[in-house]
């Protein structure tokens, strides 16, 4: 597969997902009691990373098993998935008084 192909992909990726981060965190610091919000945000800030290098990890290896339509359907697979779960646990915004 060309690069050409890959990187706008990737690109919009990354986008996608910096933007999510800086919502999560702003969740997961509002549903945090008070006082344990740093609590929260490490822990928030540790899962992410350890789902980041093992998501890198498994489909580096799956890339390098089969090939790169694999890892890709693998790649989009997660996705779905990460999607599937967040949005049945999704909350609506509290209304401001």
């Amino acid at each position: 597969m060309p690069y050409a192909v890959l990187v706008p992909a990737v690109f919009i990726a990354g986008l996608g997902i910096s933007m999510s981060m800086v919502a999560a965190t702003s969740a997961v610091v509002e549903a945090a009691p008070q006082g344990r919000a740093g609590l929260a945000t490490g822990l928030f800030n540790a899962a992410r990373q350890v789902g980041s290098a093992l998501g890198i990890a498994v489909l580096g290896a799956l890339l390098a098993a089969v090939d790169v339509r694999a890892a890709l359907l693998a790649g989009a697979a997660g996705y779905l998935l990460a999607i599937a779960t967040a949005l049945p646990v999704r909350q609506p915004f509290p209304k401001k008084v």
